[in-house]
């Protein structure tokens, strides 16, 4: 997958043991969401999928629920998704389109949870203070100096080892 310039931003598929069959549903996620398309996304869905958005108490349960938070939030916006995994987890980082900054910055990181050939449900894990992933030039530079503390830049600095910034296309 790569955004704009040509560059990779995924090369290998991190989760060890996971079929083809959870990749290309984890793919077409991705690519109903980046497109803001509603009916691709609910078609990947089980009857009764949940989404929730910890640390939000907010939450939605059945494909109407869902489609209608789809056409109100989320997907009136810009996104682009890289695959990962979380906790052994399919996932996908979400970065958002900041027109000021002129580029994505990470908005949450999507757990995924299947049912069979379906997504049963989405945990949008946001973050509370968004940041922006620092550049390969900033990493080369983090990773000759001393180990960082544990925060939330600290957090994005080890995103970053493996994830670029998207970029516009």
């Amino acid at each position: 997958m790569s955004f704009g310039g040509g560059r990779s931003l995924y090369t290998a598929w991190p989760i060890r043991g996971s079929s083809a069959c959870s990749r290309e549903l984890v793919q077409r996620y991705s690519r109903a969401m980046e497109s803001a398309d509603i009916q691709a996304v609910v078609a990947l869905l089980v009857e009764d999928a949940t989404w929730s958005m910890p640390p939000l108490a907010t939450w939605y349960r059945g494909l109407d629920a869902i489609r209608r938070f789809l056409a109100d939030h989320p997907l009136r916006q810009r996104w682009r998704h890289v695959p990962t995994s979380a906790n052994g987890q399919p996932a996908v980082l979400c970065y958002l389109w900041d027109a000021e900054a002129g580029r994505f910055r990470i908005e949450a990181i999507d757990v995924l949870t299947f049912d069979g050939p379906r997504i049963a449900a989405v945990d949008a894990w946001f973050q509370t203070n968004p940041l922006t992933l620092p550049s390969a030039n900033a990493r080369a530079t983090a990773r000759a100096g001393p180990r960082p503390a544990v925060t939330p830049a600290a957090n994005a600095a080890a995103l970053s080892s493996v994830f670029e910034t998207p970029t516009a296309p």
